[in-house]
């Protein structure tokens, strides 16, 4: 089930492609026993001005109580393949997975 952290962040925001990798892994989240993925940005919060967030290509997922963390973003990586970055571990993206569609 996906809920949004605040008000401010908007589904309806995201483009196709994005919505598409977010029903994705809604699907690797529960998979792996998380009843819940939060989705805590898209077009709101601080991002840089070459994001891909403000223009609806990308969101940020909670990761607090989240089971299997490594697995979900190895397994949401496997499925989207190369036109999706998953960003997790990294500096600024150690408490959250970004995902943007960025197609190479």
């Amino acid at each position: 089930m996906i809920i949004v952290k605040t008000h401010d962040v908007m589904l309806g925001h995201l483009t196709e492609k994005a919505a598409y990798a977010l029903g994705v892994i809604d699907g690797v989240f529960e998979k792996y026993g998380n009843e819940v993925t939060t989705v805590t940005a898209t077009t709101n919060g601080k991002h840089s001005l070459k994001s891909k967030h403000w223009e609806g290509n990308a969101f940020d997922l909670r990761i607090r109580g989240v089971k299997r963390v490594t697995e979900i973003v190895e397994e949401s990586r496997d499925i989207l393949g190369k036109d999706y970055d998953i960003i997790y571990g990294y500096p600024n993206h150690t408490d959250h997975i970004h995902v943007e569609h960025d197609p190479k």
